[in-house]
């Protein structure tokens, strides 16, 4: 484990983990008399908290405004699929498995399978529901119930069938570019779910986020929750005890 520091973390937590079931099956065959893994009492490596890196919101605009220079079904659509992305914080998986059943326009509601099958309720704003209008009213009709279909012919040589998820990395890779951006600059998905949620947590609800991310464990939707000082200052300067005390006699 020694010889592994300087190794990703998901390596050392691997190796640990089959060290472990490693030992205990040397014990359970009669190889070994003790767990000598267990007696070293080491512990699992500890797991740095990832730094939450959003995308500059002038940077969104840029993406979103060339594809908005366009008429054409490809825009419209990849216009509809960046507008999903920034406006509710949805997954990749996620937007390529919407389906038009799962679409409440006249309610503003999406509802997403997340991790393991989950479904869960994804608010629209107005510019979400005016994105994704334009682009069914032109959607062409297919036999698949995917809200983005493909507009290219696959190598089989169908067409409109269910976007991959590759494919939605392929689309704002290709926007990248029309923008003129960096080349080297991410912008995947996972990019715009986490601008999504560093935004929406500055409204200081966490509850309310883990419910909107679609996340199990609170202390997941935290890490996009940081308070400044000078939030502190106000909120302390606000709600603090009101004594009125000689505080200079204490």
């Amino acid at each position: 484990m020694g010889t592994l520091r300087e190794f990703a973390w998901s390596t050392r937590n691997g190796t640990y983990t089959a060290l472990g079931l490693w030992f205990r099956w040397l014990v359970s065959e009669g190889h070994l008399e003790k767990d000598i893994f267990r007696a070293a009492n080491l512990k699992r490596p500890p797991k740095k908290q990832d730094e939450v890196k959003p995308l500059p919101l002038s940077m969104v605009r840029r993406l979103m405004d060339a594809a908005a220079g366009g008429d054409d079904p490809m825009s419209i659509r990849d216009r509809a699929i960046m507008a999903m992305l920034i406006y509710t914080g949805v997954r990749r998986e996620e937007v390529v498995t919407l389906n038009l059943e799962d679409l409440d326009m006249e309610d503003g509601v999406a509802y997403t399978k997340g991790k393991g099958g989950k479904v869960r309720r994804a608010v629209m704003v107005q510019r979400l529901v005016a994105a994704l209008g334009l682009w069914l009213d032109i959607r062409p009709e297919t036999t698949t119930t995917a809200v983005f279909v493909s507009l290219h012919p696959s190598k089989k040589g169908g067409m409109y069938h269910r976007l991959q998820p590759g494919a939605v990395n392929d689309i704002l890779n290709r926007w990248r570019d029309v923008a003129g951006i960096d080349p080297k600059t991410s912008v995947s998905p996972h990019k715009w779910r986490h601008t999504y949620a560093t935004y929406l947590a500055r409204g200081g609800n966490p509850f309310a986020l883990q419910k909107m991310l679609g996340h199990e464990n609170l202390a997941t939707t935290m890490i996009y929750v940081s308070v400044s000082t000078d939030e502190m200052r106000r909120l302390n300067e606000t709600y603090s005890p009101p004594v009125d005390a000689n505080i200079e006699a204490c």
